[in-house]
């Protein structure tokens, strides 16, 4: 998923690293930020933090698959 927007600079914690680079700790660090990123995009809509969370995760694997 790329981001364009100048908020997402925040989320943008591990470089250029492979996932395998990267700790658990920072791993979820990244998904927690872009979690919040899409819950802010969509106007903090309430009841709906587990998608944001599972399009966050989805997007990590996608942009930090080996």
């Amino acid at each position: 998923m790329q981001i364009s927007d100048s908020h997402a600079t925040t989320i943008i914690i591990a470089g250029n690293k492979s996932k395998t680079d990267l700790d658990l700790e920072q791993r979820e660090e990244w998904i927690r930020d872009m979690a919040y990123y899409l819950w802010k995009k969509k106007g903090e809509k309430h009841g709906e933090d587990r998608e944001d969370w599972l399009a966050a995760e989805a997007s990590f694997n996608e942009d930090y698959s080996d």
